[in-house]
């Protein structure tokens, strides 16, 4: 989970190929975005599964303690290269590409206050 503000911005200025004009519009995105996060409410409550949430700005306040605490709870033996994602060769069809080719950073916590008096409510 993040930080719904952010969450928006993030997608505001994300130039997408297709799929997803509601981005570009900072209204739409917060309604989607909220309406999401009720689902997401909605299921955590009624299902019988055991649900992980990483919050985006813990795992970037110390990224080693909160990648382990996935790696735990999905059971899998830790790799340390796990945390050296950034390193890999593979091709990337994710947007935004040169974000996934740098190491974990946190200039988007917050990115939200700069945005303010702009932002719908």
């Amino acid at each position: 989970t993040r930080d719904l503000r952010d969450l928006c911005l993030s997608n505001f200025f994300t130039l997408f190929t297709e799929g997803n004009l509601f981005s570009r519009d900072l209204a739409d995105c917060a309604r989607r975005a909220r309406a999401l996060d009720r689902l997401l409410e909605h299921w955590k409550a009624v299902l019988p599964l055991k649900m992980h949430e990483l919050r985006y700005e813990s795992l970037i306040a110390a990224p080693e303690a909160e990648t382990r605490r996935l790696i735990d709870f999905l059971g899998v033996d830790w790799n340390s290269s796990t945390l050296n994602f950034h390193q890999t060769e593979r091709p990337i069809i994710s947007a935004p590409v040169w974000e996934v080719r740098q190491p974990i950073f946190g200039h988007s916590v917050g990115r939200w206050q700069a945005y303010a008096a702009v932002l719908p409510d």
